[in-house]
């Protein structure tokens, strides 16, 4: 199976509403164009920067649909397919094939608390329905749910599992799965916590903040592969400081925010989210002076 396509930055693309509500599909293909311009190496669609669990089944396969179109093939793209319902990720898996994604991904189902047996069965389950590589996606701050080194074997047994999507401020974990599963690809899933994956051997990052911000990233990884940390650091603090702003706001909110300042129709998230206010957005515009441009 290959896997290497899984390198570099993957922004978590969010998903653009008109003031309805409706998708703002127009929106959505101007930031997928404007981000193969800018030079990502692939996209991640419909997770949680996304608001999938704000989106029908349907909804959710046509922003997909519209995104592999805006692509154009020019970079891979990875479905999140989580639901709820197994019934419902097997029905967003076979989509996410049949449309040609590279890959798909998948929180596990939230709410009532599975155990790691039902856990991996849900997983089994998807990994049979589709022949796609499948990434872990690990958010315990949103799911309850931490998979590490000692939980994870049995999906990651599976020869289509090619790794996991790693969202959280745990390094320790993290370096576990690193060492413990060479031939698994480890994927930095916090923008905060880039420089300090980089340093664990970890060479991807799908991230909220790449929506706007991958010359930041790209400045980080470029001063950390020459040696210099120092000029890593300081990039990385770059980077603190819009998630810092992002979290002042609602990060969710703020990236919306934050790209309609650069002129990317994204609109505000659905509720029960609130709009974003004149007050905030005064505020997300100290994000844009943080931003690199290359």
């Amino acid at each position: 199976m290959d896997t290497n396509f899984l390198y570099g930055l993957f922004p978590a693309l969010v998903t653009p509403f008109k003031e309805d509500e409706s998708l703002d599909e127009y929106g959505l293909g101007l930031l997928v164009e404007r981000l193969v311009r800018q030079g990502a190496d692939g996209l991640y669609v419909c997770g949680s920067s996304g608001e999938a669990m704000l989106l029908s089944l349907e909804e959710r396969k046509r922003v997909l649909e519209i995104v592999m179109d805006a692509a154009g093939g020019c970079l891979p793209v990875v479905a999140h397919i989580g639901c709820q319902r197994t019934a419902d990720t097997l029905e967003l898996a076979i989509h996410a094939q049949l449309q040609g994604a590279r890959a798909v991904s998948s929180l596990p189902p939230i709410y009532y608390k599975y155990t790691i047996r039902e856990l991996s069965a849900y997983y089994g389950e998807l990994l049979e329905a589709v022949s796609l590589p499948f990434i872990v996606y690990n958010a315990p701050a949103l799911t309850g749910v931490f998979f590490d080194q000692n939980n994870i074997a049995e999906v990651f047994a599976h020869p289509n599992t090619c790794g996991m999507k790693f969202t959280s401020y745990d390094s320790y974990r993290m370096q576990r799965l690193v060492s413990q599963y060479p031939g698994k690809t480890i994927i930095n899933g916090h923008d905060e916590t880039y420089l300090p994956a980089l340093a664990l051997g970890v060479e991807c990052a799908i991230g909220s903040a790449l929506n706007f911000a991958l010359g930041n990233f790209r400045q980080v990884f470029k001063s950390f592969q020459a040696g210099d940390m120092e000029a890593a650091r300081n990039g990385q603090d770059q980077i603190n400081r819009i998630v810092d702003i992002l979290l002042e706001v609602g990060v969710f909110r703020g990236l919306k925010g934050v790209l309609s300042l650069l002129g990317v129709p994204a609109g505000n998230c659905r509720r029960p989210f609130m709009p974003i206010t004149n007050q905030e957005l005064k505020k997300l515009e100290q994000a844009l002076a943080l931003i690199v441009k290359d």
